[in-house]
């Protein structure tokens, strides 16, 4: 595809002054990439981590301004967290122009990646799934108090039937915490959507991955503006901890 169809196309699809910013965005990804991942030896999840965090914070009167710029960072966490495929493809490239940026773009809109990550979310001993249950029966995440059968069978993708959350946002951001500190498998949020594992009191429908992303990204703004975006967990990881076997 010429340039100019390729970046006719990318405003077709997203708008132009939402492409500029995405693009903006994106490239400033590439960059710390390639200083921190590709010729530094930070630890990618860092990398990501920090990356997002700096780009959460946005001020402005204009209400579509700030939902534009909430998508793309979601957009871009998404790109980075689910999609190492394209990341590797063409970050690891010597140059990251916009006919890069709208190739990739359209790849992660049109082509369906196929992961290969197992059939299980996370493994934990009985020590630590009691903890789990006990964190979770506590903050009432689910619509009611779920037992050890029905927290191993989520972590083990073996449901029967989908848990109703109550909290869905505080279970999301408390998985990927334990996400981060290894304790999922880097697709935990494709293991969720592709076995149908949970179902919203509101929606009563699986969630769907676009709805994980969204979630995380919306609280972990306000969490970073306020206390630190893991900090709400790291009573319950250092416990995780104390358990490993």
């Amino acid at each position: 595809m010429c340039s100019r169809c390729l970046r006719q196309y990318t405003k077709t699809e997203i708008g132009q002054s939402e492409v500029d910013e995405l693009w903006a965005i994106l490239y400033a990804a590439y960059k710390q990439y390639q200083l921190e991942i590709v010729n530094g030896n930070k630890l990618y999840q860092r990398f990501v981590n920090d990356f997002i965090s700096y780009q959460l914070p946005y001020f402005s009167r204009d209400e579509h301004l700030i939902r534009m710029h909430i998508k793309n960072v979601s957009t871009a966490y998404e790109l980075l967290t689910e999609r190492l495929d394209l990341i590797e493809k063409y970050f690891n490239k010597e140059s990251f122009v916009f006919e890069n940026f709208a190739i990739m773009l359209k790849e992660f809109n049109s082509v369906e990646h196929v992961h290969d990550y197992g059939k299980k979310m996370g493994l934990f001993n009985d020590a630590q799934i009691r903890i789990l249950i006990d964190y979770i029966n506590q903050e009432e995440l689910f619509d009611h108090d779920i037992d050890e059968s029905e927290l191993k069978g989520f972590f083990s993708c073996t449901l029967q039937q989908p848990l109703i959350v109550r909290k869905m946002t505080w279970l999301l951001l408390m998985l990927n915490a334990l996400a981060h500190y290894k304790f999922l498998v880097r697709g935990w949020q494709v293991l969720i959507v592709e076995n149908q594992l949970l179902k919203s009191t509101k929606a009563r429908k699986s969630i769907t991955k676009s709805s994980i992303t969204s979630n995380i990204s919306r609280k972990r703004r306000a969490l970073f503006n306020s206390i630190g975006e893991l900090e709400p967990f790291k009573e319950l990881i250092n416990k995780l901890k104390e358990h490993v076997e």
